[in-house]
């Protein structure tokens, strides 16, 4: 995911309006230059409004700035300040969106060690990594620590991800995967060229070719796995569908619908807010009670969390409101 070179953070007092990046005009507009040189911080004014360069260009021809409101159509940026071509010249300007940052809700009635330790608490929400420091309540980034873990890479039939079991489908998909190496066909030998066969059994099993796509074909029978690049297919099946070279084929583990565990390992995590949890507690709770009995329900909070203070170690952390950006 890419980084914004600036991210903001808007404060919302006594629940006020006016305060998102909607109404508080910290917009990124692209201007389209002449070559240009431009340094991060440097302001530029056009048309009445002053414009923060966000991203350093050295002979660049697009310049990414944050203004209060649209430019003229095409024109000169005049420098205020920093460091950067006194004037440069544009074709033409397009809107990039708001600048991505957080509001954080405050009380007139906050000191200021509240409101650092609120806005510190709402970015330490989203930047996790970095070090932030409260000193005579000044909120300050100690330090940014950037992950250097490799990418875990394409997933496998074993990763779990936002995807369910379909217990209604009649075979099991697993073990042994790999790509057809040629096209396969009504028409083609019925020793079928794999990338690899790696992991097939060398004996009588099922498979299936290109497996959650419209020419999903299977389960195939096949007898044997003759060498490390191809599969047998049982004479018994005319193959149906034209499947072309890169297509999946995976090994059927058994033709019955898949077995999950009663104990939720087969399941992905997920979150669901309390008031959701209730509803769905309460509706269960209906659907089984006997005919004639009327459920009479007290919900009960015996502390913070559950109605939005969700407690935390800094205090008014649970007063974050909304998060903006990619």
């Amino acid at each position: 995911m890419g980084v914004a070179n600036q991210f903001y953070v808007w404060l919302s007092v006594n629940g006020g309006s006016n305060t998102d990046p909607a109404y508080s005009g910290l917009q990124q507009y692209t201007f389209i230059t002449s070559s240009a040189n431009a340094t991060v911080g440097a302001v530029y004014s056009n048309n009445g409004i002053d414009f923060t360069v966000n991203s350093t260009i050295t002979a660049g021809t697009t310049l990414t700035c944050d203004g209060s409101g649209p430019p003229l159509a095409f024109g000169t940026l005049t420098k205020v300040s920093g460091t950067g071509d006194a004037t440069i010249t544009y074709s033409k300007f397009t809107f990039s969106g708001f600048t991505p940052g957080i509001e954080v809700a405050i009380n007139s009635s906050d000191s200021a060690n509240t409101v650092a330790n609120k806005v510190s608490a709402a970015i330490t929400a989203i930047f996790p990594l970095l070090v932030l420091s409260i000193v005579d309540n000044v909120l300050s980034i100690a330090s940014v620590t950037v992950s250097t873990e490799a990418d875990a890479g394409p997933s496998t039939p074993g990763t779990l991800g936002p995807y369910i079991f379909d217990t209604s489908q009649s075979f099991t998909v697993g073990g042994a995967s790999t790509t057809l190496t040629a096209i396969v066909n009504g028409e083609t030998s019925r020793v079928m060229q794999v990338a690899s066969s790696d992991g097939f059994p060398n004996s009588l099993g099922y498979l299936i070719l290109n497996y959650g796509c419209a020419n999903q074909e299977g389960p195939i029978p096949y007898v044997a796995v003759p060498s490390s690049g191809t599969i047998l297919i049982s004479p018994a099946y005319f193959v149906q569908q034209n499947h072309a070279i890169g297509e999946s084929v995976l090994f059927v583990t058994q033709k019955a619908p898949i077995t999950l565990s009663n104990v939720g390992a087969d399941y992905q995590g997920y979150l669901t807010d309390t008031a959701s949890g209730r509803v769905y507690a309460q509706n269960l709770i209906d659907t089984v009670a006997a005919a004639g009995i009327t459920v009479i329900y007290t919900i009960l909070f015996p502390n913070p969390v559950g109605l939005g203070g969700w407690e935390s170690i800094i205090p008014g952390a649970n007063e974050v409101a909304y998060v903006y950006g990619p």
